[in-house]
C-alpha cells in the first residue's frame, strides 16, 4: 500500500504534463504487479475535473481509463464488487456528460454512446414489476433491519441494487434529454419509474 506522501510525490511529478503522459503512466499501472506512486483513483479525480473544466476529450479519456483500471483492480479488495460498480458508473456518467455536450461518435473512447447504452441495458433487472415491488417494500424492510441483523444485510444489498438501477436510469435520462437516446417502450417504462425510486 502506498503512503500519502508517495501519492503527493507521484502527483507532483505528473502535474502539468500532457494527457498523453498521464495515459502512459496509466499503462504502467495496468502492467505493474505492484502499486505505483500514484493510484488510478487519484488520477481519475484530477483528470475528470480537468476534462469538465476544459471540455477536453483528451483529459476525459485519461479519466475514463483511470477509473477503468481502478475498478478492475478493486475487484480483489473487500467489497470489490461495490467498488467496481461505482467506478464503472463514474466512467459512464462522465461519458454521458460529454455525449450530452458534444454528441456521440462511434468507437470514440469517450463519445461512443453504444458503450453507455449497453451498460444501462445490462444493469437493469429482468422484471420491472418485481423491481417496483422491491422499491415499494423499502420502508418495511428498513424497519425490520433495525432489529434483525439478517434483514440488515438483505436491506443493504437491496438498497445497493436500487441505487445501481437509479444511477443507470439517471444517465439514460441525460442521453434522452440531449437527443442521443430515443427510448423504446421497455426503457421508457423504466424511465417513468425513476421519480419513484428513493
Amino acid at each position: 500500500m502506498t503512503k500519502p506522501r508517495d501519492q503527493q510525490t507521484g502527483f507532483d511529478a505528473l502535474q502539468g504534463k500532457s494527457p498523453e503522459i498521464w495515459l502512459a503512466y496509466l499503462s504502467e499501472i495496468e502492467e505493474s504487479e505492484q502499486e505505483l506512486a500514484l493510484s488510478p483513483r487519484i488520477i481519475w479525480g484530477y483528470s475528470a475535473g480537468l476534462a469538465k473544466e476544459l471540455s477536453s476529450l483528451e483529459w476525459a479519456e485519461v479519466a475514463i481509463r483511470a477509473i477503468q483500471i481502478d475498478a478492475a483492480k478493486s475487484r480483489d479488495k473487500p467489497q470489490g464488487d461495490i467498488l467496481y460498480e461505482d467506478g464503472v458508473a463514474d466512467g459512464m456518467a462522465l461519458r454521458s456528460w460529454f455525449i450530452s455536450r458534444m454528441g456521440s461518435r462511434q468507437e470514440n473512447p469517450v463519445l461512443d454512446k453504444h458503450t453507455v447504452m449497453v451498460w444501462i441495458a445490462n444493469g437493469l433487472p429482468a422484471s420491472l414489476s418485481q423491481f417496483k415491488g422491491e422499491v415499494d417494500a423499502v420502508g418495511s424492510v428498513l424497519s425490520r433491519a433495525k432489529t434483525d441483523s439478517g434483514a440488515r444485510i438483505q436491506t443493504v444489498n437491496q438498497l445497493r441494487m436500487i441505487r445501481r438501477v437509479k444511477r443507470r436510469l439517471m444517465i439514460a435520462t441525460q442521453l434522452v434529454q440531449c437527443g442521443e437516446l430515443v427510448p423504446d417502450s421497455a426503457l421508457q417504462a423504466w424511465l417513468d419509474m425513476l421519480p419513484q425510486i428513493p
